[in-house]
């Protein structure tokens, strides 16, 4: 099942694809999704190097506050009902540019009209970076071997 589930996120990251690439500049593909019970819509880069995925919090809101631009969209997990996993996040193995830090959360991902039960960081922290959009949708695999973003 969880298979299925990774190969049918593959073919709905595929699609979008194929939209940003006949456009006159390549921009970083991207999925749009909901977490949990919250309707607000994130815009998240699709990493293929990256195992976890992350969103950013309401201390990210003001520019230069994580990074060097201001994040509208952010998650509550009093409004979308996400359990904190007492587990702390830390995102600077994969870029040199950037660090960012804060706790892991496990909540519902709406894409279209599949449900995938997510783990990701909730960035309460940062410094560096220059992320225009709502956070990251890592579909690397981990170093256990397995998928770490589908549970």
């Amino acid at each position: 099942m969880k298979f299925f589930q990774l190969l049918l996120l593959n073919v709905v990251v595929l699609a979008d694809f194929s939209l940003h690439y006949k456009t006159d500049s390549i921009d970083p593909s991207f999925v749009t999704y909901t977490l949990g019970n919250d309707k607000t819509e994130f815009k998240a880069y699709i990493d293929l190097q990256r195992p976890y995925s992350f969103v950013y919090s309401f201390n990210c809101i003001e520019k230069e506050s994580c990074d060097h631009n201001d994040h509208k969209v952010t998650y509550d997990p009093t409004k979308s009902g996400g359990k904190p996993l007492d587990k702390q996040f830390i995102d600077n193995k994969y870029n040199d540019f950037y660090y960012y830090e804060g706790e892991y959360y496990n909540d519902t991902m709406h894409i279209g009209n599949q449900d995938f039960n997510l783990e990701f960081g909730l960035v309460e922290y940062g410094e560096g970076g220059f992320s225009k959009l709502d956070g990251v949708l890592g579909l690397g695999i981990g170093e256990s071997g397995t998928d770490s973003v589908v549970n």
